[in-house]
């Protein structure tokens, strides 16, 4: 707990407001109207961050067991704090995904849910002038692909991506997964994080299709007001199988 506490101080963060930094959107209601299957047994949180979604998953799939990756050590020590209750139910991994096993340079912010791997692009700084790059920190990253063969996982029924940026390299990754032993795809999609000119929503999209999946439902678009008119900076997709 105290080392969870100076983890929290040193990074501007406060206990009780931790687990607000997440997801906008009453999760419950959405995976309900997906119709996700509350019997889910297994669930992979790629990109857990600080274990909001993680514990959502947790409370509303009671039979589950989730497999949360946070690369971040710092961010990864607040999430094995915050499903402490749950620890039965929940292999921690500091791990992230990628399309190659090699080791990257995760790029350090003032908010510690825009870590990323890639730098930010000048239309994601215009559109959060808050946010600012303050140093790498070298991680481990694996395709995901051979975590499911090296741990002999033979079915996932939701996997849940939040990587800030780079979704076409994790899904590259996990090609033969995805196609053959997940059910459906919770992902998070920016336009700005590569700049708005980037195809990168396209690679998404036309890579999921290819694998058998089909859009379900989007929700929690984020706008940016330019002048008088909003512009649509990220959004969350439902993917399910065909």
């Amino acid at each position: 707990m105290i080392r969870t506490l100076k983890l929290l101080i040193k990074d501007n963060l406060i206990i009780s407001k931790i687990l607000k930094l997440g997801k906008k959107s009453d999760l419950k209601s959405i995976f309900k109207k997906a119709d996700l299957n509350k019997n889910s047994r297994v669930i992979f949180d790629v990109g857990a961050n600080v274990g909001s979604v993680t514990l959502d998953f947790l409370k509303y799939f009671p039979k589950s067991i989730i497999w949360a990756f946070e690369p971040f050590p710092k961010t990864f020590e607040i999430l094995k704090w915050n499903i402490r209750r749950y620890k039965e139910r929940v292999n921690l991994n500091k791990l992230g995904f990628f399309n190659e096993n090699t080791k990257k340079e995760l790029n350090i912010t003032t908010y510690h849910p825009a870590h990323s791997l890639i730098p930010l692009h000048k239309d994601f700084k215009n559109s959060f002038h808050f946010i600012q790059e303050v140093r790498t920190q070298e991680i481990s990253v694996m395709k995901l692909d051979d975590f499911v063969k090296k741990n002999n996982i033979k079915h996932i029924n939701i996997i849940k991506i939040d990587v800030e940026g780079v979704e076409y390299e994790v899904l590259e990754g996990g090609q033969d997964t995805l196609k053959n032993k997940v059910d459906s795809i919770i992902i998070e999609i920016s336009l700005i994080r590569k700049g708005r000119k980037s195809d990168n929503l396209i690679r998404v999209f036309d890579f999921l299709y290819k694998t058998g999946f089909y859009l379900f439902d989007i929700y929690n678009l984020t706008k940016k007001t330019h002048g008088n008119t909003e512009i649509l900076n990220e959004f969350d997709c439902i993917f399910k199988k065909m």
